[in-house]
């Protein structure tokens, strides 16, 4: 595959993703600009990145007058990182749940930068208690947004 071809295929698919989510979020209340912003913005908004960002790609593929290359079909090394990222995401949905946010984060966090980042011990530890507490300092402290706080802490009677 070419990486026209490629850029052509992504972009074009990205723009079906978009518009699928955004008219998909439209189904949600926006709420007011008074009342504050309703659940169906937010996927909105990100569709409209997306669809920004695809546009770009087509765009710029279209008009790019450099010459096509042959790009490297899919081979197994090169799949390695996306399919760990993968199966780091999916083990973060599914302990979400029990663990809660917080807690399933810093699992997250530290387990894809040794893993996927190779970072070292301390560096991974510093960050992935750093900044998920920094994000439920600023959501549950001072926007009193509430976390899911998992149904482990409740096992522990530490969650109501």
């Amino acid at each position: 595959m070419t990486q026209k071809r490629y850029n052509y295929v992504f972009s074009i698919s990205m723009l079906i993703l978009a518009v699928c989510v955004y008219f998909s979020a439209d189904k949600f209340p926006k709420g007011t600009m008074r009342q504050g912003f309703g659940a169906g913005v937010y996927p909105m908004l990100v569709a409209c990145v997306i669809a920004f960002c695809a546009l770009s790609i087509l765009v710029r593929t279209i008009f790019d007058k450099t010459p096509d290359k042959e790009i490297d079909e899919l081979k197994l090394k090169n799949l390695k990182a996306p399919a760990a990222f993968f199966l780091l995401l999916m083990g973060f949905c599914i302990l979400l749940r029990p663990l809660g946010l917080l807690l399933a984060s810093f699992l997250y966090m530290f387990i894809g930068s040794k893993v996927l980042f190779k970072t070292k011990l301390w560096k991974s530890l510093l960050i992935s208690i750093i900044v998920p507490s920094l994000v439920w300092a600023v959501f549950v402290l001072a926007m009193k947004v509430p976390f899911p706080s998992g149904q482990i802490w409740r096992v522990l009677g530490f969650g109501g």
